[in-house]
Formats: C-alpha cells, sequence, structure tokens
C-alpha cells in the first residue's frame, strides 16, 4: 500500500493479510491536505481511494480501514 499527497508518497508498506480480513493504518499525517491511498494485492486488484485531512481529523484522529475480500479491496474512513 501506499499513502500520496502532494505529488509525495508519504508512505509506503506492505502487509500480509487474510481474506476477509482488516487491518488498520497509521497515516503519520501531520499536515492537512488532500491524500490517496493505494492499495495493490498480489494477484489481485488495485484500489485507490482519494480522501481529505483536515484539522479536525489531525486533532482528533481518524482511522483508514481496509477491508480485502477473495475479488475485491474497500477502503472505509473512520472519524
Amino acid at each position: 500500500m501506499s499513502l500520496s499527497g502532494d505529488d509525495e508518497t508519504r508512505l509506503t508498506e506492505e502487509r500480509q493479510l487474510e481474506p476477509d480480513s482488516q487491518t488498520a493504518i497509521d497515516s503519520g499525517l501531520s499536515d492537512p491536505g488532500g491524500y490517496e491511498l493505494t492499495v495493490t494485492v498480489e494477484d489481485g486488484p488495485t484500489t485507490t481511494r482519494p480522501f481529505a485531512v483536515d484539522d479536525y481529523d489531525l486533532s482528533e484522529g481518524t482511522d483508514i480501514i481496509v477491508e480485502i475480500s477473495d475479488d475485491d479491496v474497500s477502503m472505509v474512513i473512520q472519524e
């Protein structure tokens, strides 16, 4: 998975996950702005989701949940 914003890669991380599992990602973001999270599944789909981070998100925290099933990747932003 990779996290980018302002034409810069902010985070690149590889994780091993089982189908129908989920994981929380600590983005480490400290600046408001527009970002994109890209998740690539080995021998599977690649999904990119844009999201915005504002001052409230930075002070209160935001979870990005990635759920992988047999043929799909979904991402949920949880404030």
